[in-house]
């Protein structure tokens, strides 16, 4: 605690700011002692928190939507699942199921649902077509 008590007094009040407001990248402890050197600094905290409160809700709404996953990767996982892959089907798996947690805790799915969708799709390809090979070769 004396550490980051030291390291909170070097920074200038602007750098206090950004820290406060992009609390979510910083351990509890250290945002408590940027909270009480803004106190003592008297910095006006409202409007930091009105600020800390839109970047959040930035933040959370990129998170519930999700990420746009890579086309060239996705369009690889296909082929490999036509090809009967396992790295298929992990991948397809990962696309269609992967969550994260936003910054209240909640879960979110981690891509998109076009993206979800064409991992469902390559999912079922892929475990299709490992089933199929796996009967020709013990056929």
């Amino acid at each position: 605690m004396n550490n980051f008590k030291e390291q909170v007094e070097q920074k200038t009040d602007q750098e206090l700011i950004d820290i406060f407001v992009k609390s979510q990248d910083y351990q509890e402890e250290f945002i408590s002692v940027v909270d009480d050197e803004l106190k003592r600094r008297n910095v006006p905290l409202d409007s930091v928190k009105q600020i800390k409160s839109e970047s959040n809700e930035v933040i959370n709404k990129k998170i519930e939507d999700g990420v746009q996953g890579n086309t060239f990767w996705i369009v690889i996982c296909f082929l490999a699942a036509i090809l009967g892959g396992i790295i298929s089907i992990i991948a397809g798996y990962i696309y269609a199921y992967s969550k994260r947690r936003n910054l209240q805790g909640e879960t979110y799915y981690y891509y998109n649902k076009q993206t979800r969708k064409y991992g469902k799709i390559i999912l079922i390809i892929g475990i299709i077509m490992f089933l199929i090979g796996l009967a020709l070769r013990f056929a």
